[in-house]
């Protein structure tokens, strides 16, 4: 009788021991379980990133393709207009101004005329404040 109950004993704890690492194994179980969900809302989170990214590079690449262009075709106007510019250079004489300043001296008329313009400009500069000053004067 007593090797019945010492074999019952050791039998309940072996049935006790079972029941704790099931009782472990059941929670380690769900811990996985729940740390493979918080794992598969991440990926998607990742998922949707990657994606995001995906077009963003998509968008970036474009804009620089299209400053590219941009810069390309302003390059290409730069130079047209320094064509031009050199154009304008070559057919302007190197002594111009010594050419005008003769033509000053044989047009005396362009001198009496800008004297003309000075003065007609100050006496109108000169009658608008006399008249300015009548009507702060008046009031």
């Amino acid at each position: 009788m007593v090797e019945k109950m010492a074999l019952n004993q050791s039998v309940e704890a072996r049935l006790a021991d079972m029941e704790r690492r099931h009782d472990r194994l059941n929670l380690a179980i769900e811990q996985m379980a729940e740390s493979q969900k918080q794992t598969n809302v991440a990926l998607e989170k990742l998922i949707s990133l990657q994606e995001r990214m995906v077009t963003l590079e998509a968008r970036h690449q474009d804009s620089r393709e299209l400053v590219s262009k941009s810069l390309d075709r302003f390059e290409v106007s730069i130079n047209a207009l320094s064509e031009r510019i050199s154009d304008v250079e070559r057919i302007i004489p190197d002594d111009t101004a010594q050419r005008l300043s003769a033509i000053e001296i044989k047009l005396p008329q362009l001198i009496e005329m800008r004297g003309w313009i000075i003065t007609g400009v100050g006496a109108a500069v000169l009658t608008a404040g006399g008249v300015i000053a009548k009507l702060f004067a008046g009031k």
